[in-house]
């Protein structure tokens, strides 16, 4: 007779003189143990052997689910599938279940690390707006839908931030589905433009001559370190990337020869043309670098306040730091970062060097077919359009002046 729901109910908890085994059909059965708990079982043969499964125990597994268990491990037995191997996978695969956090963490170890200019502001971005929510689900079990409103809700915040989060999470999924660890990447569908109406930020912010004031009023009556100083008055004349000057080390400025050397590692054409930068020191960028490579103790002639690498977002700060300042005084002061220094320098070039020169003191390639068949390096020509800025941002400074007067004091010499 056929396994029923009132049956197990009336043997479960009951205590039994002995073990008492009941058949349902297709090899299903239950073994009711002396203190009274019921489990699921099938038998079944294999290679002439009988053999059986613990299927689950009454009433946390349903009837219901006892039998249609029973048909699906049946249907493996036809293909010539062991049960119990096939149960002992399942349970090995749901142990070994690839979260959210899971995946993210072996990409970044093995990839981001790499090949991320910035790994550290990557993972910093994907700890605060996506492992919260979604970090300890498996990859596999998220839905499209989960996926869109969670980055919708994110959008509604953040413009930017969303983009390169969607970025990192599409990524790392790509890298998972080719290396077998997630089934798919369907956030190949979501779109940051077309679905999250999440627009670029085309940024076209130039200094002008008060605000170039106001900057230099800020370095010559803050307590900002002096190094810092000296560093955004270099952002601004040389036009640099702020990397190249965070990873900078005394060894890299040769004042005998006027050069200050760019490794390959340190700026960003180095991966294309193997080659690191070379840029001309000016005299009067030489009294503001002289007396810091001198008083340097530390592997970077910028560092923190450890003495260790300065962080990115220590030099992206700096800005705000000088809005705050001014904010404090009243004085209005536009919103601006370190990059836009870069732009402002090179805006200005337009007028002092030809377009190819002001290109090449950005530090930007040449073309593939003019970097293969020019090999000049355009040293003379820098130079000369370094020091042109010079005098034009001098005048900027002090335009009472003569432009060959220097317009601020130096670093201490001392």
């Amino acid at each position: 007779m056929a396994l029923s729901d009132m049956w197990l109910r009336s043997v479960l908890g009951k205590s039994q003189t002995q073990r008492v085994e009941k058949a349902d059909r297709d090899g299903l059965s239950v073994r009711v143990t002396p203190t009274g708990k019921v489990n699921f079982q099938l038998r079944f043969r294999i290679n002439k052997q009988e053999s059986r499964i613990y299927l689950g125990e009454y009433p946390a597994t349903t009837l219901k689910q006892a039998r249609e268990e029973t048909l699906r491990l049946k249907a493996e037995l036809e293909k010539g599938n062991d049960p119990r191997i096939v149960k002992k996978l399942e349970k090995k695969a749901n142990i070994e279940v690839i979260t959210v956090n899971g995946l993210f963490d072996m990409w970044f170890d093995a990839y981001c690390l790499r090949h991320y200019k910035h790994p550290y502001e990557t993972k910093r971005n994907f700890d605060k707006h996506v492992a919260p929510a979604l970090g300890e689900l498996p990859f596999d079990k998220i839905s499209i839908h989960q996926w869109y409103a969670h980055f919708e809700k994110l959008a509604k915040k953040y413009s930017t931030t969303t983009k390169s989060c969607l970025t990192i999470c599409k990524s790392m999924a790509q890298w998972g589905v080719k290396r077998k660890l997630i089934e798919s990447n369907t956030l190949l569908e979501i779109r940051a433009a077309s679905d999250l109406k999440v627009k670029n930020n085309k940024v076209e912010r130039v200094l002008d001559d008060d605000e170039i004031r106001l900057l230099y009023r800020y370095l010559e009556e803050s307590e900002m370190r002096e190094s810092n100083k000296v560093l955004l008055q270099l952002l601004l004349h040389f036009g640099c990337r702020g990397g190249e000057l965070r990873h900078a080390k005394s060894k890299d400025f040769n004042f005998r020869s006027k050069k200050w050397t760019v490794p390959v590692e340190n700026h960003k054409a180095g991966k294309y043309t193997g080659k690191p930068l070379v840029r001309p020191i000016i005299d009067e960028v030489a009294i503001l670098l002289k007396p810091l490579v001198k008083k340097c103790k530390t592997e970077y002639l910028f560092p923190a306040t450890d003495g260790g690498l300065m962080t990115r977002e220590s030099m992206v700060s700096m800005p705000k730091l000088i809005l705050k300042w001014y904010a404090r005084r009243d004085i209005e002061f536009e919103k601006w970062t370190v990059h836009d220094l870069r732009r402002t320098m090179r805006t200005r070039m337009s007028k002092l060097a030809s377009p190819g020169v002001a290109e090449i003191m950005l530090g930007h390639t040449l073309s593939e077919m003019r970097g293969i068949y020019d090999r000049y390096d355009y040293y003379d020509e820098q130079y000369a359009g370094y020091t042109a800025w010079w005098h034009r941002l001098n005048g900027i400074l002090n335009p009472d002046e003569p432009d060959n007067v220097v317009p601020f004091k130096a670093a201490d010499k001392t």
